[in-house]
């Protein structure tokens, strides 16, 4: 992979332009896709990785749209879907034949995305043009727009699928949407450059990484305020929660910060791989994935010994923002 400038890599949206193939990589049969599979996106490579997280073991890289970034998916609905910033669409795959299905032109930058699977809605946040879309799945239409900060970055849904929760980057903000009238209802400060951000839904508080502060914000969801800002890494950039910690990745750091959701402090660094990106716990709670960018690799970690058990080799740029995992397709 040719070098790149690390405050470039991941947060520049580019070109335009659409296309959608399938390209193979390993042959897969039916008895392994029946397991938890991890949809990997990887932006430099313009493709996605799938791994079956029994085995631990790449099964194809499929082809899709410029630059994929975000990613969400369903078990309900065996479907995964990809942002691809740099044609401005978003593609869809299906987790049973893991070929790629629909498409749709969104925006100007689709970037962070999220199912709704009680709504059947995909919300989708565009970096250019400062809106999160509404998105029907059958077929795949924008229903809805919103204005929210500038540049929003990351999404989450309220553990009972309330409200939807915006990072808006550029503003230092977070923004609450009311979904049943799709409006903002209410926002809150954050430090400087909040991107990812994900729910402890055991505490009802969520969880902010600004990139610029090397801190995580803890917003009180019912108050809607900081309550705590935490020191990590250099350059945090996304979450995500198993048992009683939070995992957070830190960009240049080569680390991901394990915080105590009760202390409200660090508790251990977990060495990764290199430029480490998106990050997302299996259903089970029992590893948590860490995409690396640099080194074109997922780190898994043991959510019990907090230590990297595996290290799988996918394609260029891997990014993987957003909800990987699918279980009980091919079944």
């Amino acid at each position: 992979m040719q070098p790149v400038n690390k405050s470039l890599a991941s947060s520049t949206l580019s070109t335009r332009g659409f296309f959608i193939t399938l390209a193979l990589a390993l042959p897969i049969t039916s008895h392994l896709h029946a397991d938890t599979l991890a949809f990997i996106t990887n932006q430099q490579a313009n493709t996605v990785s799938v791994i079956n997280t029994t085995t631990g073991k790449l099964l194809r890289n499929i082809s899709v749209g410029k630059e994929p970034a975000g990613v969400t998916t369903s078990t309900k609905l065996k479907r995964a879907w990809i942002t691809t910033p740099g044609d401005s669409s978003i593609s869809e795959i299906n987790c049973n034949s893991l070929e790629t299905g629909k498409s749709i032109v969104a925006g100007e930058g689709p970037l962070a995305i999220i199912v709704d699977d009680q709504r059947e809605l995909l919300y989708v946040a565009d970096w250019y043009k400062d809106v999160v879309m509404a998105i029907t799945i059958d077929p795949l239409e924008i229903v809805n727009t919103v204005n929210v900060g500038r540049s929003p970055s990351g999404l989450a849904l309220s553990p009972d699928n309330t409200f939807l929760y915006v990072s808006n980057r550029d503003d230092n903000s977070l923004s609450e949407i009311t979904l049943n009238t799709f409006t903002v209802t209410r926002s809150t400060a954050t430090q400087n450059r909040p991107f990812g951000i994900a729910i402890d839904k055991l505490h009802n508080r969520l969880y902010s990484a600004n990139v610029m502060s090397n801190s995580v914000n803890v917003i009180d969801l019912e108050k809607m305020q900081s309550i705590a800002v935490i020191a990590v890494g250099d350059r945090p950039y996304d979450i995500s929660f198993a048992g009683q910690y939070a995992f957070v990745s830190n960009q240049y750091d080569n680390t991901v910060s394990v915080i105590d959701t009760e202390a409200l402090k660090v508790h251990s660094e977990i060495e990764v791989g290199d430029y480490p990106e998106g990050i997302n716990t299996l259903p089970d709670q029992s590893q948590v994935y860490v995409a690396n960018w640099f080194d074109n690799t997922v780190s898994v970690i043991a959510a019990d010994t907090l230590e990297v058990v595996n290290t799988i080799d996918t394609d260029d740029g891997s990014r993987a923002y957003g909800d990987i995992f699918i279980t009980g397709c091919g079944t």
